[in-house]
């Protein structure tokens, strides 16, 4: 057996081995749930609390700390919400939207995994077939590995594919459209393509953060928030097994991308408002909503993860 037929089976081998341990962790997930969202909503009532407590005792509680310190020995300084104000620097510097997740549609996470591995095989499938190294025999031995590997992880079906596609691109592009045009569409049509873009908005931006989560190598409750997951696992071994037969691919950042498009609904919606109100606080908040994904884009690369 030629060397180069010995690593093209090993990376084959390596990466269904990754694929079948991201599908059985997969199983951790409830099949329908709305926790992230309960657990999100809790901690924003209590970081608010925190936040007026900071208001109220934040200066006078460490100016006492501030002369205690001027004798032998140290106390640390406090803050209320400092921890949650940590955990959101820490969540978009390793690379993760600004977006918290919702809920969670197993079936959906599945698919969102299924098309990952499929576009992965699919590559290996093409490389294999142009290596010029690997004889005929080698070839097809390869071929039938491969091709087990997509029987199992499929391509995504109609069905599958409207759900998590052409659900949300229509409900973007109804809110669009209404806002140019809004005496030629129904009032129902617009009310469907708010329950589309809250579709998009909840489930499957929360789907693909799921997807994420599997593949840093998360199980369980741990799953609902990628941020709060640090390292690349996954990501870094599909990388190294990829990089072994000279295949270069990175993630797309489906979810960053929904943020943009969510931003750019936000901006068309704005367009009707008076130039004066623009200037200041809107200008802050298009910053920001620019910036964020800019940055969690950045470290996601710069993180390797994805």
């Amino acid at each position: 057996m030629s060397e180069n037929r010995v690593r093209w089976d090993k990376a084959v081998d390596a990466l269904e081995a990754l694929y079948k341990d991201v599908e059985r962790r997969s199983f951790s997930l409830p099949t329908f749930s709305l926790s992230p969202f309960a657990i999100y909503v809790w901690n924003v009532i209590k970081f608010n609390v925190c936040l007026l407590l900071d208001m109220l005792l934040f200066l006078p509680m460490n100016a006492i700390i501030f002369v205690r310190n001027l004798l032998p020995g140290r106390w640390r300084y406090r803050s209320f919400s400092g921890s949650y104000w940590k955990y959101v620097i820490t969540w978009l510097w390793r690379g993760e939207a600004p977006v918290f997740p919702f809920g969670v549609i197993r079936p959906l996470v599945t698919f969102m995994g299924s098309v990952h591995v499929y576009n992965r095989f699919q590559t290996i499938a093409r490389c294999i077939y142009l290596d010029d190294t690997l004889t005929e025999e080698d070839r097809t031995d390869l071929n039938k590995k491969v091709a087990a590997a997509l029987d199992h992880w499929r391509r995504p079906t109609m069905v599958q594919v409207v759900f998590s596609y052409v659900l949300p691109a229509g409900g973007f592009l109804i809110g669009v459209y209404n806002k140019f045009f809004p005496a030629e569409l129904p009032q129902w049509v617009g009310f469907v393509g708010f329950l589309l873009l809250g579709y998009a908005i909840t489930f499957v931006t929360s789907a693909f953060m799921f997807k994420r989560s599997l593949m840093l190598g998360a199980s369980g409750r741990a799953l609902y928030f990628p941020g709060a997951i640090s390292g690349n696992q996954g990501y870094g071994k599909e990388r190294e097994i990829l990089d072994s037969v000279g295949i270069k691919t990175r993630e797309w950042p489906f979810d960053i991308a929904l943020v943009f498009i969510f931003f750019v609904i936000g901006l068309v919606q704005s367009l009707g408002m008076e130039r004066v109100q623009m200037l200041v606080a809107d200008a802050i908040e298009v910053a920001t909503d620019v910036m964020l994904p800019v940055l969690a884009l950045y470290r996601r690369r710069t993180t390797g993860r994805s």
